[in-house]
């Protein structure tokens, strides 16, 4: 902790640092406080990273941050006005970024009840009426396998779940999504997306969403997978997770109309984010065995996806229906 504390001191003139290591994916996250200001510090290997992503999610944050304060995180730039840049780190090279800190309880941590689930439908068509405002070469250039729209491409992992019955409804969904969704999803409207709203990344405060981080899987996809990855994030392990779907539907829609053609396909897009979860989680466990973090969704996913299967598409294209109207 003492070589970062120095590494802080020295970029941003900081004092009285205190510095406690955040859980990361793939990278090193640490909280940071001086001086009663919070930071997440972030640290990447550099043969890991793409400097025009990171150029391209600090334009996203940035944007947002000029709509609406502390509700989505700031990059800092260090005294020589880089927002990223590399130093030695106990004498290995690695590359850092500073940002500021969302002050909040996190949704995972929350009861979840309709009034949160009809703020985070609130929320997330908050930041999506200004993401539709917002236009960006790289992303629309960026091919992720977090996208929604290249669910498929996630197929290549189904070989590394072990469990026959969980591969199988993984299966069973990714047909699903290739029958019903691949051939509208082309037709319906794009815009920047957040694509990480999980129960980890958003933030609560009295009982509502007011805040999200984490913009590392920003992509320009079908407007409406912001919807199925916010609701399939947050509805595993929830009693009625189809209920509690069509609560974040209907508050969105108050905010930010949605189209018939969207609602219609939202029941197929939902288990498909699921599936791409599980499908890289099960990969990723193959290379870092040791790091709990990456399969902590796994098998609430594979519970959820086993508890949507239960449930007739065209009733829930009904419910979702009604949620609009």
């Amino acid at each position: 902790m003492q070589s970062i504390k120095k590494i802080l001191e020295n970029n941003y003139n900081f004092k009285n640092i205190f510095v406690k290591k955040l859980y990361g994916y793939d990278n090193l996250n640490y909280l940071i406080e001086t001086n009663g200001v919070k930071y997440i510090l972030k640290i990447y290997q550099p043969n890991t990273i793409s400097y025009s992503l990171f150029e391209a999610e600090n334009k996203v944050m940035i944007f947002l941050s000029e709509k609406e304060k502390n509700i989505f995180p700031v990059p800092i730039k260090n005294k020589l006005g880089k927002y990223v840049y590399e130093q030695k780190l106990d004498g290995e090279k690695k590359v850092f970024r500073l940002l500021t800190f969302i002050e909040g309880s996190l949704f995972i941590d929350c009861k979840s009840d309709d009034l949160l689930f009809e703020s985070f439908g609130s929320f997330v068509a908050n930041m999506s009426s200004h993401l539709l405002l917002l236009q960006n070469k790289f992303y629309e250039n960026h091919v992720s396998e977090w996208d929604v729209n290249n669910a498929l491409l996630s197929k290549k992992h189904l070989k590394y779940i072990r469990n026959n019955e969980d591969r199988n409804v993984v299966e069973y969904f990714f047909e699903q999504f290739e029958k019903h969704a691949v051939p509208v999803l082309p037709s319906l409207r794009k815009s920047l997306i957040h694509n990480d709203a999980n129960n980890q990344n958003v933030v609560v405060n009295g009982g509502k969403v007011t805040g999200i981080f984490d913009f590392g899987d920003v992509v320009y996809s079908a407007l409406i997978n912001e919807l199925a990855v916010s609701i399939s994030y947050t509805i595993v392990e929830q009693e009625n997770p189809l209920q509690m779907a069509a609560t974040f539907v209907k508050s969105y829609n108050k905010i930010l109309k949605l189209t018939q053609k969207e609602i219609d396909i939202l029941y197929y897009i939902i288990p498909a984010l699921l599936c791409i979860s599980v499908c890289h989680s099960s990969y990723n466990k193959t290379l870092f065995p040791d790091n709990e973090y990456i399969t902590v969704y796994q098998k609430p996913a594979l519970d959820l996806l086993k508890e949507w299967k239960k449930i007739e598409p065209e009733y829930a294209k009904k419910i979702f229906t009604q949620a609009i109207n």
